[in-house]
């Protein structure tokens, strides 16, 4: 799980842990510097929106055509033929 953590400085940055360790991760990055969470392994300086997210991530709305809404419609019981 990706969560974004602010360093003492005011530094975002990103890291991936387990969910549990949210908290920890928090405290612990508000406590240090930004040049001391640098050099960590885990925690990676948030530049851009592209950094939190990989393509494989981002789910883009799909848009259903007539022909699709159509035949969605006679699945429900009652709908047209």
């Amino acid at each position: 799980m990706k969560h974004v953590v602010t360093s003492s400085d005011g530094i975002q940055f990103v890291v991936n842990s387990h969910e549990r360790s949210v908290a920890f991760d928090r405290t612990f990055a508000s406590r240090q510097p930004a040049a001391v969470l640098e050099t960590h392994g885990d925690f990676t300086r948030v530049k851009s929106l592209d950094d939190l997210l990989t393509p494989e991530e981002i789910f883009l709305p799909r848009i259903a055509g007539p022909a699709e809404r159509r035949a969605a419609f006679r699945l429900i019981r009652g709908g047209k033929p």
